[in-house]
């Protein structure tokens, strides 16, 4: 009855003095708002995550070959990373792709290295016929997306399409960047005829000033290829 009592003395103060009680609800809820705003918090902690993806041509190969001469191969290779998380493959005609995701903890640099070191082991594996793999590395510490293109045709014609897709996908607005993997740059092999070059008194110098001059990029216009403007 006691503790009753000393409640009811207590309700009565606060109620009949209610100036008292508002002023105090005032300073919690200030105090409460202001000790908030101080709080040091991280809305959106920053979360990064590796992926390796292992792309492989085999041309001419059909999706169930690719699947078993090329794929299973490159995906028994990887288990052996003890980072790796996540495996997802794909086998369609004439190529593979084998992406690892590793654990959000796992050293990213040493993972790729060993995800590269297993992949070549396993190369004397594959056909004859199929292209070297090629390990690339993804960075999912954003909205990354990933867009295989395959298709009957050799590899320098699927980086031409790629290149289509690229500069399309940059007009979009909030598209920070796009980039090419396991694409194939163009290059120009040169031979000499070290007798006529002896005997027009040629320098090895006056040939590679020749060709740097030479090699200027100028738009060629565009090719139209199964209904899609590739640039020249």
């Amino acid at each position: 009855m006691d503790n009753i009592s000393q409640v009811a003395k207590f309700t009565r103060f606060f109620v009949k003095n209610y100036q008292i009680t508002i002023l105090l609800i005032i300073f919690i809820l200030v105090g409460g708002a202001v000790g908030f705003i101080q709080i040091p918090r991280e809305g959106t902690p920053e979360i990064k995550i590796a992926i390796g993806i292992v792309n492989t041509v085999y041309p001419g190969a059909t999706p169930e070959d690719v699947e078993e001469k090329v794929t299973k191969p490159i995906e028994s290779a990887v288990k052996e990373i003890e980072d790796v998380k996540e495996i997802e493959s794909s086998s369609m005609e004439s190529f593979s792709s084998v992406v690892a995701t590793f654990e959000a903890d796992a050293d990213i640099d040493k993972s790729l290295d060993e995800l590269r070191r297993e992949v070549s082991s396993v190369k004397d594996k594959l056909p004859e016929e199929a292209e070297s793999p090629e390990v690339s590395e993804v960075d999912a510490g954003g909205p990354d997306y990933i867009l295989n293109i395959t298709g009957p045709y050799n590899k320098e014609e699927l980086t031409g399409y790629a290149e289509v897709f690229q500069d399309e996908f940059e007009k979009i607005d909030g598209v920070a960047g796009v980039e090419i993997l396991s694409g194939v740059e163009p290059e120009i092999f040169i031979t000499l005829d070290l007798d006529k070059v002896e005997q027009q008194g040629i320098t090895y110098d006056q040939i590679s000033q020749a060709i740097m001059g030479a090699n200027i990029s100028l738009p060629g216009g565009t090719l139209d290829i199964n209904e899609v403007d590739v640039p020249i």
